[in-house]
C-alpha cells in the first residue's frame, strides 16, 4: 500500500495530483498496487492505494486518519506487528510507523511544498525533485541493499528512522525551514484503532 501527503498552496494541487496520478497508474500496471484515491483538506493533498486490503481510511471535513498494517487486532483493540498511521487533526499532520520499520517513511520539502509518505519516487515527483544523491547511489551499489545515512537516492528526500515520527503543520504558510523528525520514546500499539475496530 502506498501513501503520500503533500502540504502546499491548494492552487498547486491539480498539477501535483496529475503527476502523482501518472506515477500511481504506472504502479497499478505492475499489479503490485491498486488505483489511487485522492483527497484534499485545505493545504493538504493525500493520495493512497484505495484498493489495498491492508488499509483503513476515515475522514471528516477537516481531519482524516489513514492507517495500515498486516497483523490482527488483539482482544484489547490494539495492534501488534507492523503498522503505519497518518493523521490530520488540530492543524497538524502526523506520520508514524512502528519501531520495527517494515513500513518505510520518507519526507522532503521545497520552499513552497512539503511531502511525507512511503514512496521515495512519489515524494520526488510531487516536489519536482530530479537529482540523484551520489552518496546514496554509491552506498546502494556497494552494500547491495542498504543506504547508511538518512538520505535516499533522490537528493532532497530523506528517511525517517525507526522510532521517529513526523509532525508537520497542515498549512504551508507555517512550514518550518527544515523538517526534523521527532524521536518517540515509545510508540503505542496502533493508536487510532484502540477506538475503532472497523479496520
Amino acid at each position: 500500500m502506498y501513501f503520500i501527503a503533500v502540504v502546499s498552496d491548494p492552487i498547486d494541487h491539480p498539477e501535483v495530483r496529475a503527476r502523482l496520478a501518472t506515477h500511481f497508474t504506472n504502479l497499478q500496471h505492475t499489479g503490485f498496487a491498486g488505483a489511487p484515491s485522492f483527497h484534499s483538506f485545505g493545504d493538504v493533498l493525500i493520495a493512497f492505494d484505495g484498493t489495498s486490503p491492508f488499509g483503513h481510511y476515515s475522514s471528516a471535513d477537516t481531519s482524516f486518519t489513514l492507517a495500515g498494517g498486516y497483523s490482527e487486532l488483539s482482544n484489547e483493540g490494539t495492534r501488534s506487528g507492523s503498522w503505519f498511521e497518518m493523521t490530520l487533526n488540530g492543524g497538524q499532520l502526523k506520520v508514524e510507523t512502528d519501531t520495527f520499520y517494515p513500513w518505510p517513511l520518507y519526507y522532503g520539502s521545497t520552499p513552497t511544498m512539503m511531502a511525507a509518505g512511503n514512496d521515495v519516487h512519489a515524494i520526488a515527483i510531487a516536489l519536482g525533485l530530479h537529482e540523484l544523491d551520489e552518496r546514496a547511489v554509491v552506498e546502494l551499489a556497494a552494500m547491495q541493499y542498504w543506504i547508511l545515512g538518512r538520505y535516499t537516492t533522490v537528493k532532497g528526500v530523506d528517511r525517517v528512522w525507526p522510532g521517529e515520527r513526523l509532525v508537520l503543520p497542515s498549512e504551508i504558510s507555517r512550514a518550518p525551514k527544515h523538517i526534523v523528525p521527532e524521536r518517540v520514546e515509545q510508540i503505542p500499539d496502533y493508536p487510532s484503532l484502540k477506538q475503532s475496530q472497523d479496520f
